[in-house]
């Protein structure tokens, strides 16, 4: 958005309250009325209301929509207001993986508003085919992920050894991201001898049905076994303290974490599945392991702490590389121009 406004564009950001979009130069924020998680009739009715307005005031010619709601209110308002809509989708989420009634009733509703669009970014190859083999109308294209700053996130000392292994977890703290099964590989290890400790970073949402279990994580800190650290703002010296990043996720999009670990030459564990697997590849940069399995896990972990100090070091060196290669800012940022240019929009 800064690199739009930079280069001459008018940008509005419309979005829930958060004070660090404040902070940003050259943009107007404008504040909406959206509860994310909120299944009530009535306060969707009042967010759509609202966007509608607050589109119609600002009058765009163009607008690039992130998350499921966000997409599919401004897919309609597109058509009923006359502007290009692009839905980036940054992952398809449990309406599209779980498989219940009420899921698959929200799914034909949001892909009929997805064919809506101008256009829809997906994260991932396996997203991008899996859509297209749903419904040949819709209009997709793959980007590059959100990007990751390479010169914010790079290396900031040569990583320590040690006796101890130290992993490390970003992220919701929510059962589909494989907390369950990294709880059980890591106490696993430990009771077996292996001088191992897990970091925690990230909150509990207790509305979320998918929230992990607050007693069993109390727990097992109590035990010495996990360290919960809560939010954390600045992820960079936390990975830089980790010997290695895990991930074990039952499905992403493109994890942010994922490349600002490997931007940072830490290597990563993760599952084998879509959005993980497109950034991390066995024995290269990190190892992968089949997702809800914590024995297969705990395999991956034990894998890791065998390497020796130089293979360790060659995993990360190899991440940042990949991420030089196809995931920064840069790459993300050539991403959108190339859309503007091609609708017309561009700038001379």
């Amino acid at each position: 958005m800064i690199h739009m406004a930079q280069a001459g564009y008018d940008v509005h950001l419309i979005a829930p309250q958060d004070t660090s979009f404040e902070l940003l130069p050259l943009i107007s924020w404008h504040k909406w009325f959206l509860k994310p998680q909120s299944h009530n009739p009535l306060f969707e009715i009042i967010s759509f209301f609202h966007l509608l307005i607050l589109l119609l005031l600002l009058r765009p010619s163009l607008v690039f929509s992130y998350t499921v709601k966000a997409n599919f209110y401004c897919s309609l308002m597109g058509k009923i207001l006359g502007f290009k809509t692009y839905s980036i989708v940054t992952g398809l989420g449990r309406v599209f993986t779980i498989p219940s009634p009420l899921y698959r009733f929200a799914k034909r509703i949001i892909l009929w508003g997805l064919q809506l669009n101008t256009q829809i970014w997906v994260m991932n190859h396996f997203d991008f085919r899996y859509l297209k083999s749903l419904t040949r109308k819709l209009r997709i294209d793959h980007m590059p992920g959100e990007g990751v700053d390479a010169l914010r996130f790079s290396p900031l000392q040569e990583r320590m050894s040690g006796e101890i292994t130290h992993f490390l977890f970003i992220g919701r703290l929510l059962k589909t991201k494989g907390l369950e099964e990294l709880f059980q590989a890591v106490k696993s290890l430990r009771q077996k001898g292996h001088s191992i400790h897990l970091k925690i970073a990230g909150i509990y949402d207790p509305n979320d049905l998918d929230t992990i279990n607050k007693t069993q994580m109390e727990e097992l800190i109590k035990q010495g076994l996990v360290e919960h650290l809560g939010y954390v703002e600045d992820v960079r010296f936390l990975i830089q303290q980790s010997d290695c990043l895990v991930l074990p996720s039952y499905r992403e999009g493109l994890p942010r974490v994922l490349l600002e670990a490997n931007a940072m030459q830490c290597p990563t564990i993760v599952t084998h599945v879509p959005g993980c697997k497109d950034i991390v590849k066995e024995g290269v940069n990190g190892f992968l392991c089949p997702p809800r399995c914590s024995k297969s896990l705990e395999r991956a972990l034990q894998k890791f702490m065998a390497l020796s100090e130089k293979e360790k070091e060659k995993l990360g060196i190899n991440g940042r590389k990949m991420i030089l290669q196809n995931f920064t800012t840069h790459h993300v940022q050539k991403f959108y121009i190339q859309t503007l240019k091609n609708g017309g929009f561009l700038r001379s």
